[in-house]
């Protein structure tokens, strides 16, 4: 609730007349409350009266209702750092003395609990007569921090919290490569997170209703990078991009003075808008000059790299240099591809046996192949460690065949023959996260004419996967596609969550075999002959793909079943068999399905799903598509759809 304003006054002139807001009149106070980044660094939101803070930690605030007026929480600010330091104690209540306590103490003053807000308002007011207090603990997080990193990490299809990726904050240190894979100066880089806080064992569905509708809690943590590093690279086999940013070496202690007094705060959290990417480019915009998070309906994490890849400051982009960090799955590809057949071959029994002595195929081979041959064999056990499942003595990097590799690369030259490996193009080169399409659409059965509206507000299907989705994979989620035929509308489906997660398999060495698995829950249209026959559906189906000719052709197939509503005495239950063809050969990409239904409860005779679908690329947020399908009737339509 707003303080009336005479109260208010009365509170401020009464606050003025203590000794450390004597040197500040109203005004000076009431023009620095107004402050753009004063708002930020108290992570206001909404206008006028109506303005609070997203923070509900009572602990942030100096004020007792610094949560909703932002000059009363500058005025208690400026008194608490004014405050002499307190005595220390432990956990038992006993007095902590010397140096021990003297940190501790220092560490909890309000200057070190809220570095970033002691750090800006140095620049708007003369604080000498506050004595500085020296910040331990903080000095020792942000020692050598000469630069600052957004790290995503793509989507991982296993688990709902990271569908569209995630957002991290990385703090570089001096170093004179903390880019590199294997710097271990960039592992040792801290790293913030920010995420919801969710109980162990969490439903995955009882996820997605709660993260969406903001039932969740949530804040700031931080670790050293290589632990994100290992559970996504390594542990999730997704890849990283980092983008550095460029900013002043002022505005890089900003950020990381605001990051450490965030740390522990509590929010509330919403999967598809106040989620990981709105928080980090909230936390970024303290920087003078920078407003960037984009005013999209969803505010997903390849978005905000698209909005941060454009931003622009006095002319000048934002990011500095953006890095591709591979993970243990791509860079065993990446040897992998280098090698011709036969040496593919080779590998794959060296991969089984580890005899490198005694392989003459192996020994044959030039130098720079054996070294690539070797190296293949160390990164499959690596990979092997994390994807074969049940099998984890044999395919890790103890087994003596890994050991085995290990000791032949000694034996060879030192150094890594350079491979042929294309760069996959970074997220922020894809189009927009939403897509609505319009097309015109024929019942053949039926002889009836109308038009579609599709719309589909997240994210990609296995013909417009591209950049930091999952090729020939498939996340939609609310997509919901109507016509209107003869003047009435009718709803051909609704897919609250529809996903198809595919392992394009290169190798096909154990845990690398290509298994696929689809997802698909909501409401649709029983066949393409019936009107009104709508019905809830939740289907599932599990199988094998293979991807070929340089991963530009998928096979797969799939067996599974649904559960429905048992509409024109279809049955509540069918069991599956089909399959998938997918073509991408630009500009167009092509999916051929076919499925095949037998109803476990019910009369009906076997009933068969074919369809075909056509895509073609018009520009990055545009695209003509033309969808045929066939069960118990035919359809088929031509649209112009549009990202945004």
């Amino acid at each position: 609730m707003k303080i009336p304003q005479a109260i208010r006054t009365w509170l401020l002139l009464t606050l003025l007349s203590t000794p450390v807001l004597a040197d500040y009149s109203q005004s000076e106070l009431a023009h620095v409350a107004e402050q753009t980044t004063w708002l930020k660094l108290l992570k206001y939101e909404g206008e006028g009266n109506s303005q609070k803070s997203a923070v509900f930690s009572e602990g942030f605030f100096f004020a007792d209702n610094g949560s909703t007026d932002p000059e009363a929480e500058l005025a208690a600010t400026l008194i608490a750092f004014s405050s002499p330091l307190q005595p220390a104690y432990d956990d038992k209540g006993e007095l902590l003395e010397g140096l021990k306590g003297e940190n501790v103490s220092k560490d909890q003053h309000p200057q070190c609990r809220f570095r970033g807000r002691y750090t800006w308002l140095k620049t708007q007011f003369d604080l000498s007569t506050i004595e500085e207090i020296n910040c331990p603990a903080f000095e020792e997080w942000s020692a050598d921090v000469d630069s600052i990193s957004f790290i995503l990490a793509t989507g991982y299809l296993n688990n709902p919290a990271s569908f569209y990726g995630h957002t991290l904050l990385k703090l570089n240190t001096r170093s004179e490569d903390h880019t590199s894979s294997q710097s271990s100066n960039r592992l040792l880089d801290q790293s913030v997170n920010y995420g919801a806080i969710i109980p162990d064992g969490e439903n995955p569905f009882v996820y997605i209703v709660k993260g969406i509708s903001g039932f969740y809690e949530a804040g700031f943590t931080h670790k050293e990078f290589y632990y994100h590093d290992h559970n996504y690279g390594d542990g999730q086999l997704r890849d990283q991009w980092e983008y550095e940013l460029d900013l002043s070496q002022e505005e890089v202690q900003l950020v990381t003075a605001h990051a450490w007094e965030l740390l522990g705060r509590k929010y509330d959290y919403y999967f598809f808008t106040r989620n990981c990417a709105y928080r980090m480019a909230e936390l970024f915009e303290v920087v003078d000059g920078v407003e960037f998070k984009p005013d999209r309906t969803f505010m997903l994490p390849q978005a905000f790299f698209q909005e941060l890849s454009q931003a622009r400051r006095n002319g000048e982009p934002l990011i500095r240099e953006v890095y591709y960090h591979p993970s243990k799955q791509q860079i065993l590809y990446n040897s992998y591809l280098n090698l011709n057949s036969d040496q593919q071959e080779i590998t794959h029994e060296l991969i089984a046996t580890g005899d490198f002595r005694n392989n003459t195929d192996y020994q044959t081979q030039p130098t720079d192949k054996r070294q690539i041959i070797t190296d293949t064999v160390m990164n499959y056990y690596q990979f092997a460690e994390v994807a074969v499942e049940g099998k984890r003595s044999s395919y890790e990097p103890t087994a003596p065949q890994y050991s085995a590799a290990l000791k032949e690369r000694f034996r060879l030259p030192v150094g890594t023959p350079e491979l042929d490996t294309e760069i996959p193009a970074a997220p922020h080169n894809g189009r927009n996260p939403s897509l609505l399409r319009l097309s015109g659409k024929h019942l053949t059965s039926a002889n009836k004419t109308g038009i579609q509206l599709l719309v589909r507000p997240a994210y990609y299907d296995a013909l417009d996967a591209r950049e930091g989705h999952v090729k020939n994979g498939q996340l939609a989620m609310g997509t919901i596609a109507a016509s209107i035929y003869d003047d009435a509308l009718r709803l051909d489906y609704f897919d609250l969550i529809n996903i198809s997660s595919v392992n394009n398999a290169v190798t096909y060495l154990p845990g690398d075999r290509g298994f696929a698995w689809k997802l698909r829950a909501g409401a649709i249209r029983q066949t393409e002959s019936c009107d009104h026959c709508v019905i809830p559906r939740f289907s599932g189906s599990f199988g094998k793909a293979r991807a070929l000719f340089d991963q530009n052709m998928m096979i797969a197939g799939y067996v599974g079943g649904a559960l429905q509503d048992n509409r024109n005495d279809a049955g509540y239950a069918y069991i599956s068999a089909g399959a998938d063809l997918l073509l991408h050969l630009a500009p167009v990409d092509i999916k051929l399905s076919s499925e095949a239904r037998q109803h476990i409860d019910s009369d009906w005779a076997d009933e068969y799903d074919h369809s075909a679908e056509f895509r073609f690329e018009t520009s990055t947020n545009s695209e003509l598509r033309i969808v045929g399908r066939h069960n118990r009737g035919s359809s088929i339509s031509a649209g112009y759809g549009v990202y945004w």
